[in-house]
């Protein structure tokens, strides 16, 4: 099962722990600020994946630019409306928090 991003207790631990406003507030505006930033570049973003993928040998571009291109789309969350996004961001969070993919993965 993918994970949004690793996200471990002692990183929280470091935000003064899973209940802490720095967790659950300021690191989940933080995000989403983040996101709306990228999001506000999107195009651009697209168009330089795009480019890049053009008779690339990169190995994300194997297939083709279509799979990366949607990738970035569904990470970016285009589709979700303004007022959404620090909910869908909120749920991103407690989802990758001390997930036991990513814990399996460091052992």
């Amino acid at each position: 099962a993918a994970v949004p991003f690793k996200l471990t207790r002692e990183m929280v631990g470091v935000l003064g722990g899973p209940t802490a406003p720095l967790f659950t507030e300021t690191l989940v505006d933080l995000c989403t600020s983040a996101l709306r930033a990228a999001r506000a570049h999107a195009d651009s973003l697209l168009a330089l994946i795009e480019m890049t993928g053009y008779r690339s040998d990169m190995l994300c571009f194997a297939s083709g630019v279509e799979t990366p291109l949607r990738q970035v789309r569904d990470r970016l969350m285009l589709e979700v409306p303004e007022e959404q996004l620090r909910e869908r961001v909120e749920q991103l969070v407690s989802l990758s928090y001390n997930n036991v993919y990513t814990r399996a993965y460091d052992e």
